[in-house]
């Protein structure tokens, strides 16, 4: 009677390792693009919220109820006072924003998530920090318009 071998070659189970290595290289590729698409996403989306917020803050001030801001209060301090009483972070760190500037991010931004804003462009969330921005491509920041600022000092 014969004896037949039972198992695996050494060759076979090679190339199981080799397209198990493949595969978790390719994953690996596609979920960091993954978790930076939501970084991005959710910097853009904090400053969205914002500019809602100073909006409603401009609304409320023009219609005499109390809000976060005052009519004395530039867009960028009536920011301020908004982050400072909610509970937004900078998704790219996971830290508190830090104090807003009413600089233009639009040419150049340093920290990936960070924030200014002015009443002129309205809210600027930086995406891609050290690079320069010819505003064709929209990969170094995003502007988000506040609708309304009429009540708030100018910048």
């Amino acid at each position: 009677m014969k004896n037949l071998k039972q198992g695996f070659s050494l060759i076979e189970l090679l190339v199981v390792v080799a397209i198990i290595g493949i595969l978790a290289a390719v994953g690996t590729v596609g979920y960091q693009n993954y978790i930076d698409g939501t970084k991005e996403r959710v910097a853009i989306t904090n400053a969205e919220t914002l500019a809602k917020a100073v909006a409603a803050a401009d609304l409320a001030i023009s219609a005499g109820v109390t809000a976060e801001c005052t009519a004395a209060n530039t867009v960028t301090a009536c920011m301020q006072a908004i982050l400072d009483a909610g509970d937004f972070t900078n998704p790219y760190d996971n830290a508190a924003y830090p104090a807003i500037s009413a600089d233009d991010m639009d040419v150049a931004c340093a920290t990936a998530g960070a924030i200014s804003a002015n009443k002129t462009t309205g809210v600027i969330v930086c995406l891609d920090p050290g690079a320069a921005d010819d505003d064709t491509d929209g990969i170094v920041s995003d502007t988000i318009s506040i609708s309304s600022t009429s009540a708030l000092a100018d910048d």
